[in-house]
């Protein structure tokens, strides 16, 4: 037996060809094979595989997109601080081989009394092109310096601890920010508690670093704090370096009393991750770094608290 099957030779169809049974039941098996299967409605069946690959690359695709906005970002952020550092002719970090002049070492000074004469400061600028530098950013509050750190930046004051959060000294969006003053604290005399926020940016610059400060041979070789305005150079010798989170006050700027301020100078102290053996009291003028630290707690924090050991005039 055979049966008949039609094969079309020409657009007219018009030649037929008869073959076996055996080999057309051959030919349609193959068929059905190599064709995608069906479901019972005839629908082609929901390929996950297929979602499953499309979704990954999409996730990859914007992984990546978001891993280069964001290193372009810092590297934008660090162009933009190299332009102010020349601006203002201070010196960008190049290592330990930073020039600076001899500093006195804590306690030389008499007591913890400020002193207003001359000591050894680093040379990165001048009273002049700090001039210049506050006519033109009038948030400008002071340049600060952490020799042998990325910490060598200016920092602003606006009327609140938002707006330059995102925003470079220009206003513009930037990732990280700049560094800013509390607005409650006092930029002029830099009396009382002084808070200066900064991000903590994985590529070490802005407050990046700051977390270094756990270790006590870091602390050994970063323990000076200096702050310029375009009159004066103020020294701070750092007290205290620990981990902390939002729940702890460590922010509060006014103080009813002498005993609650020195009370809460002591508390600080004794939260350090070890003893930097430099003592506080009511009577010092304090300056905190303070910087986000999310690696064990959701509400992180990293502090640095110093005490202002000397003001000279600026060169």
């Amino acid at each position: 037996m055979a049966r008949k099957d039609c094969f079309s030779y020409s657009d007219k169809n018009e030649y037929t060809l008869e073959i076996p049974v055996e080999l057309a039941e051959k030919i349609e098996r193959k068929s059905r094979k190599g064709s995608v299967p069906r479901n019972s409605s005839g629908k082609k069946p929901f390929n996950f595989m297929l979602i499953i690959r499309v979704l990954a690359l999409a996730v990859f695709i914007v992984a990546a997109v978001m891993l280069a906005k964001r290193i372009y970002e810092y590297t934008k952020d660090i162009r933009y601080s190299e332009a102010q550092n020349r601006s203002i002719a201070v010196q960008s970090y190049t290592g330990p081989e930073v020039e600076k002049r001899e500093t006195p070492v804590y306690p030389e000074f008499e007591g913890k009394t400020v002193e207003t004469g001359r000591f050894d400061y680093p040379q990165i600028t001048d009273s002049e092109k700090l001039t210049q530098f506050s006519l033109a950013y009038p948030d400008f509050v002071l340049w600060m310096f952490i020799d042998n750190s990325y910490v060598n930046y200016p920092v602003v004051q606006a009327e609140n601890n938002e707006y330059y959060l995102r925003r470079n000294m220009d206003g513009e969006d930037n990732i990280a920010g700049t560094l800013f003053m509390d607005y409650r604290s006092d930029s002029a005399d830099l009396r009382g508690h002084t808070i200066v926020y900064g991000h903590n940016v994985q590529n070490g610059t802005m407050f990046g670093l700051l977390k270094l400060y756990l270790n006590k041979s870091y602390y050994d070789e970063h323990s000076v704090i200096y702050t310029y305005n375009k009159d004066s150079v103020t020294m701070w010798k750092i007290f205290s370096a620990y981990e902390t989170d939002t729940e702890n006050y460590y922010i509060d700027t006014y103080f009813p009393t002498e005993d609650e301020y020195d009370s809460f100078l002591r508390k600080l102290k004794s939260d350090s991750a070890y003893d930097t053996g430099v003592e506080v009291d009511s009577g010092d003028d304090i300056l905190t770094l303070s910087t986000c630290f999310l690696y064990s707690k959701a509400n992180g924090r990293f502090v640095v608290h110093a005490i202002k050991t000397g003001v000279t005039p600026l060169n």
